[in-house]
């Protein structure tokens, strides 16, 4: 498993955020690493892991996962495996100085400290903490402690709802999904997922204190086609994203066939499609006529299905194979070698999804058939699959058409651009796991009324140099038109000359197109004075009338839903941006005209009231993200009257040796002081408002204080006497959600 230089660079920017030094407060504890889907996630947190051993930080690791596939936990303990020797290698170039047994060592022993916890042990191990925290029997074997850890939790967008079993586990071991008070029990925490869209929404609307990393693809002309990646841009770049309807599956199945296999000169192909139940669009094609019944549950849509697909393959003299949890004609590590006698169609259900590694050469082309997938399901699924290094570029794959059309792959693209550009959230998709749903709702339009359009974009590249505006502001600070008479030369003339091509609309006004242009004749002659009858507005922050038209404008010319600007509703408006607005794209002298027009026929159209965040779409708070684990109780010291403790005590073991030690030292040699009297003890009788205080520790901490403790131990050799405790019979407590040892005293 070797390690790459993209790899290399993402994990040192995520170890980077991890430190802080010159202000401890301004670390950061919890990191979301976005990878492009089978770019090398696994080897990028692996090496995190095994740094964060080298410099210190960590005494222990664990990497989490919400599915329960256990084909993918058996693989990440063979990657694991042979990272060992990869890590040992890449030390050579770290730190030359070490000898190879050195490195070796080094290498064993970090992974040796790497615990796996998978799908349904999440569950277990959280009904064992929570058994051993009201005092039932547990198994001290699922012990989990997140004292000097760091936690990797992969594949983050699966099962990252409250109430499942990662949310659970996350809870039972005191760790908040929003990133607050890791410090205390000096827990790091890496998030990993090609799709964590619910999460970068919280990051940005919530201010959470997260960092981002973006594990790039290669993109280098010099390199072969193998050596750059290959994804989701590249596909819709290349037309390999094709869309298809429920009315012309089966011919676009057969078109498919035809091309990838029948008239292919690259010999015997794999075909892959994907069944799903009730949701299965062909089954509900192929429903049509049947009766009544038919299609309703899941068993007839995929036997129609299955039956389809036979008698198609049967025609052209190809094999049907399937691949499910109940049947497995055919694995998918068998596609690394092409079919030997035919052609060969593979059913495929639960399967190929995330973490999924498919040999992609000899695949033809695959078929997705989910009506309603969220946008992150449909990225992982084929799509994601077929992404990555070594890939097969000329399979298709094909997806409903709706998909295709929504603009949410695009989104996706422009998501990871800007990342790569900015490092700054700037758009998501909007059809994902826990995001809300845009919000439209449809405005009859009846004859003669007027309707809002799609704005133009003036398309003539003008840049910000060009001076429309005044040098000095007005006397409200909003930039000030210097002369009408250049909006009026640059812009209202090529209206009026019906100069279309300096203009865009995206084909977003296709079927009114001609009745703007035909309102934009009707613009007025110049009277003399330089006006035409247009209305011009500023657009800047400064100005809380015009707040609105930056998302609205961006709702309308980037997703194609109609908004009102608040334009003139006779006339014709020009909107010109007199600064830039970064977040949503528009730079300084950007111009965009709006006007309505008059419906011949009634119309449905879609409007939608924009917020000033569309452009990142917010959660239904139903993700772990989103959840702060409850503060049942919070304490400003630890133990009682003078014998008081820092409260990092609590959490950590060198500065709770160094304190006991500066206590029992002054108990045994200066036991009074300027008539201040230290007692050989700490206790939990009272505070200074008298009350039952107590003295708070987190398991490990407790395991050093106790006999053959590494506390108690040191303790005993320099003052040579003994620690002793005496614990709250009620066993636990929780401090800020995590689970802590309440003792009573601690005498010596």
């Amino acid at each position: 498993m070797p390690i790459f230089p993209k790899q290399i660079e993402a994990s040192n920017n995520i170890v980077n955020q991890y430190f802080c030094p010159d202000d401890e407060s301004k670390t950061i504890r919890w990191v979301t690493l976005v990878s492009l889907m089978q770019s090398g996630k696994t080897g990028t947190y692996m090496l995190t892991i095994f740094e964060m051993f080298r410099l210190g930080k960590i005494e222990k690791a664990f990497i989490m996962c919400g599915t329960s596939d256990v084909a993918l936990k058996s693989q990440l303990g063979k990657n694991l495996d042979s990272f060992e020797n990869s890590y040992r290698l890449y030390l050579r170039n770290v730190d030359p100085k070490l000898d190879e047994d050195t490195r070796g060592n080094m290498a064993a022993n970090f992974k040796s400290n790497v615990r796996i916890i998978w799908g349904s042990e999440l569950k277990k191990i959280s009904k064992e903490l929570n058994n051993r925290f009201s005092g039932k029997p547990y198994l001290s074997s699922n012990h989990v402690s997140i004292y000097k850890a760091l936690f990797v939790w992969d594949e983050s967008h699966y099962a990252q709802s409250i109430g499942n079993q990662t949310e659970q586990f996350l809870t039972s071991v005191g760790i908040s999904a929003t990133g607050d008070n890791l410090a205390r029990s000096d827990t790091y925490f890496l998030s990993v997922s090609a799709t964590p869209f619910s999460e970068c929404s919280d990051i940005y609307h919530l201010n959470q204190n997260k960092g981002i990393v973006l594990l790039k693809g290669v993109d280098d002309p010099t390199k072969t086609l193998d050596e750059n990646y290959y994804g989701i841009k590249q596909m819709l770049e290349t037309k390999k994203l094709i869309g298809y309807n429920r009315n012309n599956f089966g011919e676009t199945l057969e078109t498919a066939i035809l091309d990838r296999m029948i008239s292919s000169d690259d010999g015997y192909r794999y075909g892959l499609i994907r069944v799903t139940g009730n949701k299965t669009l062909v089954g509900r094609s192929l429903t049509k006529g049947k009766g009544k019944g038919v299609g309703k549950k899941p068993s007839n849509d995929e036997s129609l299905l299955m039956t389809y697909i036979i008698e198609l393959a049967q025609k052209y003299g190809i094999q049907v194979k399937r691949c499910d949890s109940e049947v497995e004609d055919i694995k998918m590590t068998e596609l690394k070698t092409p079919p030997q006698d035919s052609h060969v169609i593979i059913v495929v259900k639960e399967r190929c999804r995330i973490g999924d590694c498919i040999e992609k050469h000899s695949v033809g082309f695959a078929f997705e058939t989910s009506v309603d997938a969220n946008t992150d399901t449909t990225l992982q699924a084929f799509p994601g699959r077929f992404s990555g290094y070594t890939a097969n570029r000329s399979t298709k794959i094909y997806i409903p058409e709706g998909i295709i059309n929504s603009g949410e792959l695009e989104r996706y693209v422009k998501f990871i651009d800007t990342l790569v550009e900015t490092q700054q959230i700037v758009t998501l998709p909007i059809k994902a796991k826990n995001i809300k749903s845009e919000k439209t709702h449809k405005v009859r339009v009846k004859i003669g009324g007027q309707k809002n359009i799609i704005p133009l974009k003036f398309n003539v590249p003008l840049g910000e140099s060009k001076e429309y505006f005044a040098a000095k502001p007005d006397k409200n600070g909003k930039p000030r038109l210097d002369s009408r008479h250049y909006i009026e030369n640059d812009v209202v003339l090529p209206l009026k000359n019906m100069e279309r091509d300096k203009f865009i609309d995206n084909n977003n006004n296709a079927k009114d197109t001609e009745k703007i242009w035909e309102k934009l004749r009707e613009i007025k002659d110049d009277d003399g004075n330089g006006k035409y009858g247009v209305v011009v507005k500023v657009v800047c922050r400064k100005s809380e009338t015009y707040a609105r038209v930056p998302p609205n404008l961006y709702n309308a010319f980037n997703n194609g839903i109609v908004t009102s600007l608040g334009s003139e509703k006779k006339g014709i408006t020009i909107y010109i941006f007199g600064e830039g607005y970064t977040d949503y794209g528009f730079k300084k002298n950007d111009m965009f005209v709006d006007l309505t027009i008059e419906a011949d026929e009634e119309d449905v159209i879609r409007i939608k009231k924009s917020r000033s965040d569309d452009h990142v779409p917010r959660t239904t708070s139903d993700e772990v993200f989103n959840f702060k684990l409850p503060t049942k109780q919070v304490i400003d010291m630890n133990g009682a009257m003078l014998s008081v403790l820092n409260t990092d005590t609590m959490c950590d073991c060198d500065m709770m040796k160094s304190a006991l030690k500066t206590l029992v030292g002054r108990s045994l040699y200066e036991p009074e002081n300027n008539g201040l009297v230290f007692r050989r003890s700490i206790n939990a009788l009272e505070n200074q408002a008298l009350e039952h205080c107590g003295i708070y520790v987190i398991d490990e901490i407790y395991q050093k204080l106790i006999i053959g403790g590494e506390i108690y131990n040191e303790i005993l050799e320099e003052f040579k006497v003994e620690l002793k405790l005496i614990r709250d019979p009620c066993q636990t407590s929780s401090i800020d959600a995590i689970e802590v040892v309440k003792l009573l005293e601690i005498s010596w």
